[in-house]
């Protein structure tokens, strides 16, 4: 059986509890997997499988929690002749003018309740979907 171990980050300090065999591996995007290992279970028997993740907080719950701003605000900084509007220049790799781009941009909008939400779907979707080739 294997599961998802969070990281200890500065954010957290993450602690197993278990009495279970287990053996901790890295997937191919180096995240942390808890694997138990059982001995063989005879079919139609069951077999408990208990185990703690205790998860204690660090650092500024602000940071943890962020808070990106409003739709305005990101408006204004993209905005024709500013710093925003140079930062995301369209380009070969990023190809804003992209038809897929633009209905993936509306539908992580459409799914955000406001602008922090968005960012974090966008944040979330290349983080697991972009990968170098």
């Amino acid at each position: 059986m294997n599961t998802y171990y969070p990281p200890n980050t500065k954010f957290q300090k993450v602690k197993l509890i278990s009495t279970e065999k287990h053996i901790i591996q890295h997937d191919k995007d180096e995240n942390e997997i808890i694997e138990f290992k059982f001995e063989e279970i005879p079919p139609k028997s069951k077999k408990r499988v208990s185990f703690i993740l205790s998860i204690l907080k660090n650092g500024n719950a602000s940071i943890i929690l962020p808070h990106f701003g409003k739709w305005k605000e990101y408006r204004e900084i993209t905005a024709p002749n500013t710093i925003g509007e140079i930062m995301i220049k369209s380009s070969r790799f990023w190809p804003l003018k992209s038809k897929n781009l633009r209905d993936l941009v509306q539908i992580l909008k459409n799914n955000a309740i406001n602008a922090s939400e968005f960012i974090q779907l966008a944040f979330e979707f290349v983080n697991q979907k972009v990968t170098m080739k």
